[in-house]
C-alpha cells in the first residue's frame, strides 16, 4: 500500500505545485536516485544488517535532499539509526538484523 502511494505522489507531484514553489531543476533524477537507493536497501539488509544499510540510507536521502556538507549528513545518519535501534531493540523488544 505504502509503495502504491509512493508512485502516485511521484506521478503526481509536478502536476499539483503551489504557485510560489520554485520549480524543479529539469531532468532532476534524485527521486529515481533515491528509489534506487531504498531497493539497493533492502536487497542489501539481509547481508549487511540494520546499522551498516541504515546509516548508508540515511546518508545517501539526506545528500539528495540537499544536507550540505559530509559531516552533517553522517551526524543525522548516525543519530537517526541509533535512535531507531534504541527503539525499537532497547525500548520495544524487537530483534533487528
Amino acid at each position: 500500500a505504502l509503495l502504491t502511494l509512493a508512485i502516485w505522489q511521484f506521478a503526481v507531484a509536478g502536476r499539483h505545485r503551489p504557485p510560489d514553489a520554485p520549480a524543479a531543476a529539469p531532468g532532476s533524477r534524485t527521486p529515481l536516485v533515491l528509489a534506487g537507493a531504498l531497493v539497493m536497501y533492502a536487497a542489501a539488509f539481509p547481508g549487511l544488517g540494520f546499522l551498516v544499510t541504515s546509516v548508508a540510507l540515511v546518508f545517501v536521502a539526506a545528500r539528495l535532499m540537499g544536507l550540505g556538507g559530509w559531516w552533517r549528513p553522517a551526524a543525522l545518519a548516525l543519530g537517526v539509526t541509533l535512535a531507531a535501534r534504541v527503539v525499537f531493540v532497547s525500548w520495544l523488544g524487537v530483534p533487528l538484523p
